[in-house]
């Protein structure tokens, strides 16, 4: 007798057993399924809120402010690059 049916015949001697097993297999994977989908949203919310809350889709930065973050490099007047991207998102 091969291995597959000894297990097969130690599934079928207990069936209470093997049905609560099969039922607490089940009962876990759908927990996991669960929380993984929950968490995946969540993560989801978290983006979609910081991104409008804070800075938006688009950052417009003076060349070399990446370089060093210097706040002196920041845009004083941004009317012309308001008025650009405006007429950008109308086309």
């Amino acid at each position: 007798m091969t291995i597959i049916g000894i297990a097969w015949r130690n599934i079928g001697r207990n069936r209470r057993r093997s049905v609560l097993t099969g039922l607490a297999v089940a009962f876990a994977v759908g927990i996991l399924v669960f929380s993984m989908a929950l968490q995946q949203g969540s993560y989801v919310d978290m983006i979609y809120n910081t991104v409008h809350a804070h800075t938006g889709h688009l950052q417009i930065q003076r060349t070399g402010y990446h370089e060093d973050h210097d706040l002196s490099k920041g845009l004083h007047d941004a009317q012309d690059i308001l008025a650009f991207v405006e007429h950008r998102s109308m086309s």
